[in-house]
């Protein structure tokens, strides 16, 4: 039938049905190809008779059948595949900060707690502040201040540690932080015809991990509509998957491959919007939850590493990085030295956490997460609203203190508030 259709043919009429064939005798299945399928069946037994005079013996008992066990299911377990969209699955804000069991930084937050103050704060910002960085160990920032954000003399960068790919300037530094790996990159929005540049680095350093923190800012060094693709240069940039976390996050799968290279890389990067300059964000979970999923990363990387960035790659960026590790240590149930925190930052990456606000808003932040790990070693969400814990009513004292004293301060500087900081 196949043939005439091929062929253009139509089948032909159908004919009188033909007598059945004979039937082919059935191969019995035990016997060999080698044997015959014609082997006779053996003899019936002979026939026995019995005298009248002698009973038949009685039949013999039947055989006690042992209750045998029920047969054991093994079920071997399915074999584990790495999708590259998938390998890095980020948990939620519940999963990251619910916990049955007594958080291990209690106690250490307990003491640490009782140390703090708002005029010590305003104090170590003070001193931050007095560091001079100076121009002759910037002298490459200051040779690319076209391709810097503007404006270009504010935020200088580095020597020592600016990372350089293929002689080409990157506004990116590597930074040494006591996280689960001790690097990390902090690098400015790429300006228009320096993505290439970028894209180079970045794989080069195979960063995998982006938290990119924005107000207005437009992102454009890569497609952000889900199945776009886009040529810089060689760079192949290629968007694999849009996902809308929030209304203040949005996560992206992006494929990274160079000209002539064969293994690309898919770099996962939210981006956290509605964040002001010299400000924090408004909803201090969002930035606690991205924070834990970017510790996390680095808990479970190898060779890959994670990126934070902002305009400048400095205030915004150097919060983020800052407060990383003081939840990080505090998690540790060591007390975070956040000005020493601050000084290594600012002494690789200048002006990182570049205002007050920003500095107090490490502790008012800290204040609420103690809270919520205290409040919610239960799970309870409600729990964690109304925690009765001395601890708990501490943290709700300290973060009024230090948001009333910080607007006071602001007003009296500039006229208005930058703090939105909500305290519950």
């Amino acid at each position: 039938m196949f043939k005439n259709l091929a062929g253009g043919k139509s089948n032909p009429a159908p004919s009188e049905p033909s007598k059945p064939a004979a039937a082919a005798k059935v191969k019995n299945a035990t016997i060999c190809d080698d044997e015959p399928a014609t082997s006779k069946l053996p003899p019936p037994p002979p026939c026995i008779v019995m005298p009248p005079d002698v009973k038949p013996a009685p039949p013999p008992p039947a055989p006690v059948v042992k209750p045998t066990a029920p047969p054991v299911l093994v079920v071997s377990p399915a074999p584990v595949t790495t999708d590259p969209l998938t390998s890095y699955s980020p948990a939620t804000l519940n999963s990251t900060l619910s916990f049955t069991e007594k958080w291990m930084g209690e106690e250490t937050a307990k003491i640490w707690l009782e140390k703090v103050g708002f005029m010590k704060t305003k104090q170590e910002f003070e001193q931050i502040q007095n560091v001079v960085v100076p121009v002759d160990a910037c002298k490459k920032w200051k040779a690319n201040r076209p391709l810097n954000q503007p404006p270009q003399d504010y935020f200088p960068v580095l020597d020592a540690n600016l990372v350089v790919f293929e002689n080409t300037y990157v506004n990116m530094s590597a930074i040494d932080v006591a996280l689960p790996k001790s690097k990390i990159f902090m690098c400015q929005i790429p300006l228009k015809g320096s993505e290439e540049a970028f894209w180079k680095t970045a794989f080069d350093r195979q960063i995998s991990y982006m938290e990119i923190i924005t107000d207005q800012e437009a992102i454009e060094f890569f497609p952000i509509g889900n199945g776009e693709h886009v040529y810089h240069g060689t760079m192949f940039v290629n968007n694999r998957r849009v996902e809308a976390v929030s209304e203040e996050m949005t996560r992206f799968a992006i494929e990274v491959l160079p000209e002539g290279c064969s293994n690309s890389i898919i770099c996962t990067i939210t981006i956290v919007k509605n964040w002001s300059p010299d400000s924090v964000h408004a909803k201090q979970a969002v930035v606690i939850k991205e924070i834990i999923e970017m510790t996390t990363f680095l808990t479970k990387a190898k060779d890959e590493n994670a990126l934070v960035m902002s305009k400048h790659g400095a205030g915004r960026a150097g919060y983020f990085v800052a407060l990383a590790v003081v939840v990080h240590k505090l998690d540790k149930a060591t007390e975070p030295p956040i000005q020493e925190i601050v000084k290594s930052l600012r002494g690789q990456r200048p002006r990182a956490v570049e205002s007050l606000t920003q500095y107090v808003s490490l502790y008012t932040t800290l204040f609420y997460y103690i809270k919520r790990k205290v409040g919610r070693s239960d799970g309870d969400k409600k729990a964690a609203i109304e925690c009765d814990e001395p601890t708990c009513k501490k943290t709700v004292q300290l973060t009024t203190t230090f948001t009333n004293a910080l607007i006071a301060e602001v007003n009296a500087a500039a006229g208005r508030s930058t703090l939105t900081v909500t305290i519950k």
